[in-house]
């Protein structure tokens, strides 16, 4: 099933403001601000991509960024995203991905139990036996984590409704530089570089 993708209209470059998240926390939080080990953004109190305001929690955005001249910190950042938004969040490739490496690995130690098999003397149908159920549950692994896949990419193209900016992709991800957000939802972008003290930048529509 096709992964919905979509596009990023919106990007805003912003000052972290150094905090410690021993003072205030819970203050911080209610305000929306996203609490991190040494930086926070301010963010709009609401979903970052259908803009509700029910079921609050956060989705986790994160990349490597630059601090200085050859430092660098891995950053994660909570935005706030309504649970149902989060459920369309996501991509079965990964679970693919694992589905063909069981496969495989079931396949070469079945290829291995065949050729002792084949040079035993005589030949030791043990092993042949012994292959092909070691390929067959390779297989029937393989296919159950397809379908399991499959139905999780159906839920989350389900999940994305009329208000969604995003699709499932993530709503709002790093840019190319530090500290710089790309957003699906412009009007989103906006609120939060207001909040942040600069301004959001369109960016054009790829098609």
């Amino acid at each position: 099933m096709d992964f919905v993708e979509k596009p990023y209209l919106a990007e805003v470059k912003v000052t972290p403001h150094p905090t410690k998240i021993d003072t205030n926390r819970n203050a911080k939080l209610a305000l929306g601000m996203s609490v991190h080990d040494k930086w926070s953004f301010f963010w709009p109190n609401k979903c970052c991509c259908c803009n509700g305001t029910k079921d609050l929690g956060k989705t986790a955005v994160s990349r490597r960024v630059s601090l200085g001249t050859n430092r660098t910190e891995r950053t994660l950042v909570g935005v706030p995203c309504c649970m149902q938004c989060k459920m369309h969040i996501g991509s079965s490739t990964a679970a693919r991905i694992w589905a063909i490496g069981l496969f495989v690995v079931f396949a070469l130690f079945g290829n291995l139990a065949t050729k002792i098999g084949v040079a035993a003397e005589p030949v030791n149908y043990g092993f042949l036996l012994l292959a092909l159920l070691l390929t067959l549950i390779g297989v029937g692994l393989m296919l159950l984590k397809f379908r399991h896949a499959r139905k999780m990419d159906e839920r989350r193209r389900n999940a994305i409704t009329a208000e969604c900016a995003g699709g499932q992709n993530e709503p709002v991800a790093f840019g190319d530089s530090s500290f710089t957000f790309l957003f699906c939802n412009s009007r989103y972008a906006q609120e939060f570089a207001a909040l942040n003290g600069t301004s959001a930048k369109t960016l054009p529509v790829q098609h």
